[in-house]
């Protein structure tokens, strides 16, 4: 049976548009062996060669699905897929598969790191390595190479993830030119075949960091010759050149890069045209055009940055619709949007029209998506919290849980309707958590270290937890070591 991918409700057969929301339906061409997307005029499976079978209903609606008792697995509907917002784990149908580390268990690098899936159905959380650099430099010995994960996302039955591959030496292998790349790699967990999908960059100074929303990746590129000359004409036939008070000093810039996955077709756009001195807060502001932005957040049709320089704050931030940057709208005064190579996400906690951000050092600030304005009675309670980026979650896709600064307990905030809840979490909510993910009436936290019978165990670990349990319980209850 077929659901609506926005408000579940169920659909008739052959309907068009939804009887209670009125979303359109959209319908593929699958294959009914690996779910692979096929074009209208393949008549074989470009994954696994299965021929297409008209007299077999493999047409679905995108991303949703419900089981029927005794479906054949060549009528079963789209792959599940389910992603968090700090893209360190994904779901695909009740596979698990998260960014690990374990020096001790598999003589890693730090900096290295692997990707590995446990199968939900499996009582005991056993998991395995599905993808290191052992497999992932096929031609290259793996002493020699770097394999840096950064971030996950579940998509149309396959694993696409953002990572930077380096080889110190050696044979090039996927390496065009130099030993360096950052790029957009795919894994289809039915065939295991791993591909390079995109080449985000090959040099090793640009600090590029992937979004990935259903898909669609966005993340922001430094300009080539030919598109640094047309930047500079379209600022001349904005500003009237440099005597209008604003200026191009560097004369480079960054485009935000928009890719599909499904088309693997790029869009390139400018970053909006403006300077420091166009934020209202900004006293004596530099009327210098911004040429570097922090990585993008993308969240609702809109792009969520902010300046990069200045400290590094992130305080000067706006957001854009995605296909038009220039009808930019400033986020409140000291508003943080961050979302940086080395450290990751800083908080940015959505549900509903409400975005819960950092605001200065010591605060946060809920904001109206559709107004930009600040929630009142919330920024003024919550000044004593902790939100550095390995340190905050979101629960159930509306709980923001973060640290008080004494680091005893943990703060339990709905978000949705920007109060503190009525129960609040021990450090075990957030202390040695990496990400979790909501599936199936459970939370599934993925961290490190945990303690049983009064002794600490330095290793991998899944919690599988009953969501009506856990505000309730210790998470560490629920531990179960992956390896």
């Amino acid at each position: 049976m077929m659901i609506c991918v926005n408000c579940k409700s169920p659909l008739r057969p052959g309907a068009k548009f939804c009887g209670k929301c009125g979303e359109k339906v959209v319908v593929e061409r699958r294959c009914s062996n690996c779910n692979n997307l096929l074009e209208a005029d393949e008549i074989f499976c470009t994954e696994c060669g299965t021929r297409y079978d008209d007299n077999i209903y493999t047409e679905k609606q995108v991303q949703g699905f419900i089981d029927e008792p005794g479906q054949s697995s060549a009528v079963k509907l789209a792959s599940c897929c389910v992603n968090t917002i700090k893209g360190k784990m994904a779901i695909i149908d009740d596979t698990l598969y998260f960014i690990g580390s374990d020096k001790e268990y598999f003589n890693i690098k730090e900096t290295d790191n692997f990707i590995g899936s446990v199968s939900l159905d499996d009582k005991r959380g056993k998991a395995k390595v599905i993808l290191d650099k052992s497999n992932f430099f096929q031609t290259i010995q793996s002493e020699k190479t770097r394999l840096e994960v950064d971030r996950l996302h579940a998509w149309n039955g396959k694993l696409y993830f953002s990572a930077i591959a380096q080889s110190i030496g050696g044979d090039k292998g996927i390496f065009s030119d130099g030993n360096h790349l950052y790029g957009i790699f795919s894994f289809c967990p039915k065939s295991n075949k791993l591909e390079l999908v995109k080449i985000a960059s090959d040099k090793f100074y640009e600090s590029i960091r992937v979004f990935f929303c259903d898909n669609m990746a966005y993340y922001l590129n430094f300009m080539d010759k030919e598109t640094r000359m047309h930047w500079i004409e379209t600022f001349e036939a904005k500003f009237g050149g440099q005597n209008s008070g604003y200026s191009l000093e560097k004369k480079f810039g960054q485009v935000l890069v928009t890719f599909d996955l499904a088309t693997s077709q790029e869009t390139r756009s400018f970053m909006p045209m403006l300077a420091e001195k166009d934020w209202e807060d900004s006293e004596n502001g530099s009327g210098e055009i911004v040429e570097e932005w922090h990585n993008p957040i993308f969240y609702n049709g809109y792009i969520y940055t902010s300046i990069r320089g200045l400290g590094m704050t992130g305080d000067y931030s706006l957001r854009f619709p995605v296909h038009n940057p220039e009808k930019y709208e400033f986020l409140p005064s000291k508003t943080i949007v961050k979302n940086d190579f080395v450290s990751g996400l800083h908080l940015f906690a959505a549900s509903g029209d409400v975005i819960i951000l950092q605001r200065s050092y010591r605060k946060m600030i809920a904001i109206s998506q559709s107004t930009l304005c600040p929630i009142d009675g919330f920024e003024e309670e919550y000044d004593f919290i902790d939100f550095l980026p390995d340190r905050w979650q979101v629960y159930g896709e509306n709980y923001l849980v973060c640290p008080e600064r004494n680091n005893n307990c943990a703060y339990v905030i709905d978000i949705k309707n920007t109060r503190h809840h009525e129960k609040s979490g021990g450090k075990d909510l957030y202390k040695d958590v990496y990400d979790n993910i909501y599936y199936n009436n459970n939370i599934y936290a993925f961290g490190r270290g945990y303690e049983r019978n009064g002794k600490y165990h330095d290793k991998l670990v899944l919690y599988r937890i009953p969501w009506d349990k856990w505000l309730l319980r210790c998470i560490k209850d629920f531990a179960r070591p992956l390896f």
